[in-house]
């Protein structure tokens, strides 16, 4: 057989492009039957041995010609693998028909590391280029025989001329005619078209800050309605959610989040907040908690939590995807006291609805007779509203006592609330938990139901009357303000 040169071009699929235009430059600048420009989405037949065929090249080849561009690859490593397997087999096998075997890079910007001790090509295209239209940029395009890609070209049109002289082919050398600079400018086009399709990184910005919690399906199913200690906080790799709790961009586990939080003024609401918002999708339901929101360490920011999406992947790994979006803060008018009056009595009145009257869906009866999959609904449902009530009541400043105090004229009526309401909520919040838990075998669900049942039924016996209480006081409070209104005398007209 006739002697060919062969080269092999790795790539990963997120820079396929620009290995397009590699290969396209090459086989305008060699020719055929002389060379042959090896890449595998053309010559890797439908059902053939992948790896093996592809080590069945590389074996064949004298120049493995490796395509960087530096960005973030999602897709399996195969260039890892194959220069790897080349420099094995370089080592074995350094000359293979009188031409030695050879290593080359093509890059964007940095070499990869992997070959940094090797001369490489380096293809320059900066952000000013890419400011340009492609006819601007074709006009400026220089390109002389001292580039280090046409040097490049040169050396392997040099060994093609080697073949053709060793075979002692007839006519002019098949080269001539094939000139390296016009290939190599050529090449720069195709990857400016390329580059100029994709994002420009350096003025883009994601105003969203993004966390990533990672998990598995069996930690996450023995921990709920929690997250796993061992799940995996990984702040975005633009835009990171660390920062809003005082914390370094860094991974870290749920656990650590929990230790390094657990003195901070917010750091319960934040551990709250993430957890509700996770594991609202469990089990994979569209219909999620996209409504928590959370203060900043410094008090600056008001952040809504966001969960954009929850990946199940097939060997059980859980996945996240959170936003943190800036929430606007609503600007209350008038005197403060009115504003912390009608947020008191919403409240007052949220719970009532919630617990108190028989349409509720959390009333005693109705969990009584609650199927199976309605009470997991409804225990989740029921941690979620205490959750918003006792973050609607901080945000208001009606986590204070002195401030109802105000509203209601004394502490009273407060301290016989808080005696009645905590420990029946306390013992809610863990039976909704414990049926949660039952989905991992944990707990028997028929008691478990008979005991949320009897739990709510006791917190509404304990709090109704004084739930009442409270509503008559603040409405004698707001008549009260209203009267003194109509008693303030009409303003002067001119």
């Amino acid at each position: 057989m006739p002697s060919t040169l062969r080269l092999f071009i790795s790539y990963a699929r997120e820079d396929e492009k620009i290995a397009d235009a590699v290969r396209a430059a090459l086989t305008k600048a060699l020719p055929t039957p002389l060379a042959f420009v090896d890449m595998d989405k053309y010559t890797i037949d439908v059902g053939a041995d992948f790896a093996a065929d592809i080590q069945d090249k590389l074996d064949k080849a004298h120049v493995l010609v490796i395509v960087y561009t530096g960005r973030a690859k999602q897709s399996f490593g195969y260039t890892g693998q194959e220069l790897g397997y080349f420099r094995s087999q370089k080592k074995i096998v350094p000359v293979v028909d009188d031409i030695p075997r050879k290593i080359v890079s093509v890059f964007l910007g940095e070499p990869p590391p992997s070959t940094s001790n090797i001369n490489g090509v380096g293809i320059k295209i900066s952000q000013a280029d890419l400011d340009q239209s492609e006819e601007e940029y074709r006009k400026s395009l220089q390109i002389g025989h001292d580039h280090a890609f046409v040097q490049f070209l040169k050396q392997m049109q040099s060994i093609v001329e080697d073949i053709w002289r060793k075979e002692q082919y007839p006519g002019r050398a098949p080269t001539e005619e094939r000139d390296p600079v016009e290939c190599a400018r050529s090449m720069y086009l195709e990857i400016f078209k390329s580059l100029k399709s994709g994002v420009d990184l350096s003025r883009s910005t994601r105003p969203q800050r993004q966390l990533t919690i990672a998990t598995t399906d069996a930690d996450l199913q023995a921990y709920l309605p929690d997250l796993p200690p061992t799940a995996v906080m990984s702040p975005g790799e633009v835009g990171g959610a660390m920062a809003i709790f005082g914390l370094p961009e860094a991974p870290m586990t749920w656990s650590e989040f929990g230790t390094q939080t657990e003195r901070r003024k917010y750091g319960s609401v934040w551990r709250d907040a993430i957890r509700a918002v996770a594991v609202s999708s469990i089990p994979d339901q569209v219909s999620v908690d996209n409504g928590q929101i959370i203060f900043s360490h410094d008090d600056g920011e008001l952040y809504r939590i966001i969960l954009t999406s929850a990946l199940r992947y097939f060997d059980g790994r859980r996945e996240f995807k959170l936003y943190f979006v800036e929430g606007l803060r609503r600007t209350d008018f008038g005197t403060e006291e009115t504003s912390l009056l009608l947020k008191g009595l919403e409240l007052v009145c949220r719970y009532r609805f919630m617990f108190l009257e028989p349409d509720s869906p959390f009333v005693q009866e109705s969990i009584e007779v609650a199927q199976p999959e309605r009470l997991f609904e409804l225990a989740a449902s029921a941690l979620r509203e205490l959750d918003w009530m006792k973050r609607d009541a901080r945000d208001a400043r009606l986590d204070d006592t002195a401030v109802w105090a105000r509203l209601i004229g004394g502490y009273g009526l407060i301290k016989k609330m808080g005696a009645a309401y905590y420990p029946h909520e306390k013992e809610v919040r863990e039976l909704a938990i414990a049926i949660h838990r039952t989905k991992s075998g944990c707990g028997d669900l028929v008691e478990l139901r008979a005991r949320l049942a009897k739990a709510v039924g006791d917190l509404g016996q304990a709090t109704d009357a004084l739930n009442k209480a409270f509503m008559v006081r603040m409405m004698e409070r707001l008549q009260h303000y209203v009267e003194e209104q109509s008693r303030q005398p009409e303003p002067a007209t001119a």
